[in-house]
């Protein structure tokens, strides 16, 4: 035996006496880059891959300690890491590692072996070592390698205090600006939901929906949680229903926890924990689940905890949880609603898994009547009540508002400040039976600059194809700022919060330029004037790192497409163009490029309703870009395209119909000029829009408002794809 031999079979054999495996880590891999699940619509993958700069929630692994010094990781999807075995091109198989399993097997276990520091290296079942591995654009993480090499080494970090960590019972996310980020969701700032339509036939659904509703809802990971009360006073039980956000679908429900009790309400999740408000007659209860190994089967439903709050002489139309620190020592706190009387409890510092968790009454107030109540936790430890209510107005059966409070523990009191006006999209025919904070409403706490807002329709409709909408409200953007007057509008920047805008004047014939530097602490960008650069109609505009830009645009004639290619002065703000050159016909068009010299360009192609990718290799020497064919990909108009250095893009485009926007999500591969995309889905409404995207995980998007003459742009730190 070799002396490196030795040193690694004695590091696995003391391995457990250098490392003491935290609950939670991250893995770095030899490229610098955090290994991240990552969701492929189009195959339904959950890739483990070395790609992320910076760590968030989908980078952050949970670790379950098994004997022999072994280890199995789970993601935040709740699945667990395992190795999948797929069919390649050429008849062989490709071991991949991937968030996939529901429990645990085989396959799942991973020994692992120190090599020094915090590098470890991973053996799956077969004996191979998890290796980091470029493929087709992808920087895979697989089951590959018989030996380790600098591959196969991966940096053990423990999630500190300062980044975001995977919320348990004490973790609840602290927002950083409750007010503000309600302000931006509402009617104010132009906001409407995103609705989301799941199938609903599975047993048990629709539930008699003349006589009943759905009463409440939260999120938690990949899934939405709806209380649902019975079809009649006798009934034992009412329903929690599991809907599935990737199958788009309701999964499966299971009666609620105690007969007698068929009346739940409002919820609200915290954490892996679900509070539920429970009502039979003038009794009521309030039980909590945990939610941790819940997944899209009935065989991992929410677990039922023994901890619950007896209220005989009071009914609980809704619940809302939070924890805040006093002395030193966490407690949760509870509000408790039914018609405008509000009960507040606080736990007594045991964990709500804890059987000698228990609650007491500590005071109690009035609100204006709410359908649903969630408490928030600021980073300053003060604590906020959120109210959903519809009110009748008018000719519109419901108007949706959101009302804020106050709370001071110490005090006892509750303080009104703000209502905030909410609208609601839906497809129902009857309005008073769509989406609205009327029946299923509630917050769910993403991160401290993240929450979204919830809100369901009245019931699963009663068609031959069941289904249910849900409104989801996020603030992940900044508000929308008026920046310009024009039409046909594109924008890009480079990963130092550098960008360029481009645009159609006013008059529908003069193309102008803008630069800015973003500043992404307040969602601002700070903008240079409009400069004159060609004449034409649907531009688009993309740059790299090296102060190089292309942009491409339809010509006068409204038929022909022309690109140019540019070098950036961002001192004076100028750019130093090439000449126009026409690449292929049609029109409505956008380009992106990486910082390699691949380019991709999409168009609405002449009949005005086809969709067409081009991929091509850019010479900024000679300002020429060689083109691979067009390509028919999808219908609709309005396009923009955007992708990073890793061959991965996301495509945005108004649907046939002229109103909703869709986006898809595709992988390139430039040896072959082809793109790999997944499905089309509606994110939201409107017209003429554009997307860039750095390698930062921060983006800007920008679309003209419904009088076709606004520009307004908004600003996100983090990519949902």
């Amino acid at each position: 035996m070799t002396q490196n031999q030795q040193q690694i079979l004695m590091n696995e054999l003391t391995i457990d006496q250098i490392i003491k495996w935290p609950q939670t880590i991250t893995l770095k891999a030899d490229n610098g880059k955090y290994l991240s699940r990552i969701y492929y619509t189009h195959t339904s993958q959950n890739n483990l891959e070395a790609i992320k700069d910076k760590i968030d929630e989908f980078c952050t692994f949970q670790v379950i300690e098994l004997p022999d010094h072994c280890i199995a990781l789970k993601g935040d999807n709740g699945k667990y890491l395992s190795r999948i075995a797929r069919s390649d091109s050429r008849g062989g198989y490709i071991q991949y590692a991937e968030f996939e399993k529901d429990t645990m097997d085989q396959y799942c276990i991973f020994r692992y072996v120190n090599l020094g520091g915090n590098e470890i290296a991973f053996k799956g079942d077969t004996g191979l070592f998890l290796s980091r591995v470029t493929r087709n654009g992808r920087e895979n993480i697989e089951v590959a390698k018989s030996k380790i090499d600098v591959y196969s080494k991966f940096t053990v970090e423990e999630l500190s205090n300062e980044l975001d960590k995977l919320p348990n019972e004490w973790d609840n996310y602290k927002v950083d600006n409750i007010e503000q980020a309600l302000d931006s969701m509402s009617d104010k700032k132009g906001t409407k939901g995103i609705l989301h339509t799941f199938e609903g036939n599975i047993g048990g659904l629709p539930i008699a929906p003349l006589t009943s509703h759905v009463q409440g809802v939260a999120r938690y990971k990949n899934y939405l949680i709806m209380t649902h009360n019975s079809e009649s006073d006798s009934a034992d039980y009412g329903s929690i229903v599991i809907l599935s956000e990737e199958k788009k679908k309701a999964v499966y429900r299971i009666n609620t926890s105690d007969k007698g009790y068929n009346h739940p309400g409002g919820i609200q999740q915290i954490g892996n924990y679900l509070a539920v408000s429970l009502e039979n007659n003038s009794k009521s209860l309030i039980r909590f689940y945990d939610l941790s190994q819940m997944s899209d089967t009935e065989k991992h439903p929410p677990v039922l905890l023994e901890t619950k709050i007896i209220r005989d002489n009071n009914t609980a139309g809704a619940v809302g949880i939070t924890t805040y620190r006093e002395n030193g020592i966490d407690h949760f706190l509870l509000a408790v609603h039914a018609g405008g009387d509000v009960d507040f409890y606080k736990s007594n510092g045991k964990l709500l898994s804890d059987p000698e968790c228990k609650f007491d009454l500590i005071f109690n107030t009035k609100i204006t009547s709410a359908d649903n109540v969630c408490l928030v936790t600021v980073d300053t430890e003060k604590i906020y009540l959120v109210g959903f209510r519809s009110t009748e107005k008018g000719s519109l059966p419901y108007e949706d508002y959101v009302d804020l409070y106050s709370i001071n523990i110490n005090t006892n009191t509750v303080k009104f400040i703000e209502s905030y006006h909410y609208i609601t999209r839906h497809e129902t025919s009857i309005a008073g039976l769509g989406v609205h904070f009327r029946y299923g409403a509630g917050i769910q706490v993403v991160s401290p600059r993240q929450i979204n807002v919830l809100a369901t329709r009245r019931n699963f409709s009663i068609s031959e194809k069941s289904y249910m909408e849900i409104n989801i409200f996020n603030n992940i953007w900044g508000p929308s700022t008026q920046y310009d007057t024009g039409t046909s509008n594109s924008i890009t920047m480079d990963n130092n919060g550098r960008c360029i805008e481009v645009h159609v004047g006013e008059g529908g014939k003069n193309l102008y330029s803008k630069v800015g530097t973003v500043n992404f602490g307040n969602n601002l960008i700070s903008w240079g004037p409009s400069t004159r650069y060609d004449t034409g109609s649907s531009n688009s505009i993309t740059m790299d790192n090296n102060g190089h830009c292309i942009e491409v645009h339809v010509g006068e004639g409204g038929k022909n497409l022309y690109s140019k290619v540019g070098t950036m002065n961002f001192g004076n703000n100028l750019i130093s163009w090439g000449p126009s050159t026409q690449y292929d016909t049609g029109k409505l068009n956008s380009i992106s490029m990486d910082n390699n010299g691949h380019c991709i360009e999409v168009h609405v192609g002449e009949g005005g309703k086809n969709l067409y990718s081009k991929v091509g290799t850019v010479n900024f020497g000679n300002n020429l870009i060689s083109w691979g064919p067009s390509t028919q990909y999808d219908t609709g108009s309005s396009n923009s395209i955007t992708m990073d250095n890793n061959g991965r893009c996301i495509e945005v485009h108004v649907g046939e119909g002229g109103k909703n926007l869709y986006s898809k999500v595709g992988t390139v591969n430039f040896g072959s000029n082809l793109i790999l995309w997944g499905p089309s889905i509606q994110y939201d409404t409107g017209t003429s829009n554009s997307i860039a995207m750095d390698n930062n995980g921060q983006c800007i998007e920008i679309h003209v408002g419904d009088d076709n003459k606004r520009l307004f742009y908004r600003v996100s730190n983090r990519i949902i794809c």
